[in-house]
């Protein structure tokens, strides 16, 4: 007879935002990350946590947007620069959700280790955990993403393939650490 596990049958899904067109202006990685870090004068109050790789977080935002705006100079382009910042959620399933509840698994540390996965590939990341309220039917977590990378100078180019990739990177980040929390519980 086969083993039963609480562990969940889904992780989430990754929602890549890129070519909406709402990103190609300059001032959009100052909106992105002050709509994520709930400081741009909404109403709601569903900020979990919120940080960054490759730029500082302990002061205010705008020294934050300004470090993602300094490294987006390396990039030299004739003609329209085309996005400035990619927007990607990644909505936890129900399964999941009830899993980092009951295995009191921290939402801060799995989101850092989720948005250590775009930094490890050269690109700035501010991430915030949102809650579920009324719009929003699950626990998710939204990466602004600089779409220059700090290494290269090179753009980032994001395809559905590569969202794809990532999302299985995610999810296997998200099961180790449910798969760690269960296996504490022992």
């Amino acid at each position: 007879m086969a083993e039963t596990t609480n562990r969940p049958q889904t992780t989430g899904i990754l929602l890549n935002k890129a070519g909406k067109g709402s990103y190609h202006n300059q001032d959009a990685v100052n909106k992105l990350i002050k709509y994520i870090a709930r400081e741009n004068g909404t109403t709601k109050d569903d900020l979990i946590c919120c940080g960054t790789f490759g730029a500082t977080d302990f002061t205010d935002i705008d020294t934050t947007v300004k470090q993602f705006e300094c490294v987006q100079l390396l990039h030299k382009r004739k003609g329209n620069f085309g996005r400035y910042i990619d927007h990607e959620i990644f909505s936890f399933s129900e399964e999941t959700q009830t899993a980092i509840c009951q295995n009191n698994i921290s939402v801060e540390n799995l989101a850092r280790k989720m948005a250590q996965d775009f930094y490890n590939d050269g690109f700035q990341v501010y991430y915030g955990v949102h809650k579920q309220d009324d719009s929003e039917k699950h626990l998710h977590v939204h990466f602004a993403v600089n779409t220059v990378n700090f290494r290269t100078g090179k753009k980032r180019h994001e395809n559905m393939g590569d969202t794809k990739k990532r999302q299985d990177r995610l999810k296997r980040i998200v099961l180790e650490e449910v798969n760690n929390g269960e296996n504490c519980k022992k």
